[in-house]
């Protein structure tokens, strides 16, 4: 299939032969599989709080718990990134790569912030992908740091929902 793009007052063609065009799928599933990641993440935390690199001893606040969604998030979304790449006949090294690189900024940007501006810096950038992405060819890389996103995005879901799960179980047995 062939891309035409205007440059310059002349067309030129464009083998997009390695692109990747995302559709609903694309937008949707990553979420699915982050919410388990998030939901497992917070499980580790809360469970072995006081193991090994999990104690106060070696506790960093609010940054480690973010780093362990991303973690978990690119654990769990190594079979996705397989099967898009066998989907699109797209580099799955390229896409590893890709993911990679947006773990590894996320887990910068853990240092600097707190939980909720990155909540809402992640879902905006995720959404603004979701839309716009969606309308044009992209490569693997590119389409890779979208799942990634999505992955993180579902996994910090994930999070607040065995968080509100836990504050309503003991809501329940303190008053109950």
């Amino acid at each position: 299939m062939t891309e035409y793009s205007h440059v310059e007052d002349e067309f030129v063609v464009v083998n997009n032969k390695n692109l990747i065009k995302g559709d609903l799928k694309s937008s949707i599933l990553p979420l699915l599989i982050g919410i388990p990641a998030g939901i497992f993440s917070s499980f580790i935390k809360n469970n072995y709080i006081n193991s090994g690199y999990l104690s106060s001893e070696y506790y960093i606040g609010a940054a480690f718990e973010f780093q362990l969604l991303v973690f978990f998030s690119l654990l769990f979304g190594i079979p996705l990134f397989f099967l898009e790449s066998k989907r699109f006949q797209a580099s799955f090294k390229e896409m590893l790569i890709g993911s990679f690189i947006c773990s590894f900024i996320c887990f910068l940007i853990a240092y600097g912030y707190g939980y909720f501006p990155l909540l809402l810096m992640f879902y905006l950038q995720w959404l603004w992908m979701c839309y716009f992405w969606q309308k044009k060819y992209i490569p693997a890389f590119r389409y890779a740091i979208w799942l990634s996103l999505g992955l993180l995005c579902g996994a910090m879901a994930g999070s607040i929902i065995f968080h509100l799960n836990m504050f309503i179980l003991d809501y329940f047995e303190y008053y109950y």
